[in-house]
């Protein structure tokens, strides 16, 4: 599995990051929730780009949103996505299969854990790493 070099520059907005945890949280405590939403979709655009950026076959790629996802809740502090990743290079677009599993280990003060899967392609890396510091955190 591919584990990018940690990035010192912040890569997602501090609100990005933001709705995507509280995301995390709602679906934890069950509650409904549009896995379609734009924000959702543009985060794992932008973790795809920075997990499978130094990949060679990936060169000249961008990711364009996730189609059919669906959540799943395998247990206590893991999250499932699974869906179709649109994909795009030149005037070329396609869909590889798409899975984002989520390990909250905030309570250990670890972040957010993501391993994310697009065809035959893993990589895994932790949100937290790509955040600028919180400077409301106590």
């Amino acid at each position: 599995m591919y584990k990018p070099e940690p990035n010192p520059q912040p890569l997602l907005p501090p609100e990005l990051a933001k709705r995507f945890e509280q995301t995390i949280d709602r679906l934890h405590a069950h509650e409904p929730l549009d896995l379609h939403e734009k924000d959702l979709s543009a985060l794992f655009e932008v973790i795809a780009t920075r997990l499978f950026a130094a990949l060679s076959h990936r060169s000249g790629c961008y990711f364009d949103g996730v189609s059919g996802m669906t959540s799943n809740i395998p247990s206590r502090r893991t999250i499932d996505f699974k869906g179709e990743m649109w994909i795009g290079r030149n005037r070329d677009q396609w869909t590889e299969p798409f899975h984002a599993r989520i390990v909250d280990k905030r309570t250990t003060h670890q972040g957010l854990s993501i391993t994310l899967t697009i065809g035959q392609d893993k990589a895994q890396g932790d949100l937290t790493s790509v955040l600028p510091p919180n400077e409301d955190a106590e």
